[in-house]
């Protein structure tokens, strides 16, 4: 089973519609405010450039999506 991380904030449109999908979606997710400092931190680590930006594990792959973008999120959960 895929794990998801979603970086993201109470406030941004995409996030919230990120998390409606994967609700609707039925997939469990962890998501990880960045106006949280230890989040934020985390987030750097990455070098991501916006949020949502999204985590999928499975094992030894890590996958990393930046934005809200169903198909490639459904994509990869799939894969």
């Amino acid at each position: 089973m895929k794990s998801i991380v979603v970086y993201g904030a109470k406030w941004c449109s995409y996030c919230k519609k990120l998390e409606n999908w994967l609700v609707d979606n039925e997939h469990n997710y962890e998501f990880k405010d960045i106006d949280n400092e230890v989040n934020n931190q985390e987030l750097n680590t990455y070098d991501a450039h916006g949020i949502p930006f999204i985590i999928i594990k499975d094992n030894d792959t890590k996958h990393t999506i930046e934005g809200f973008n169903p198909e490639q999120i459904k994509n990869v959960i799939n894969s």
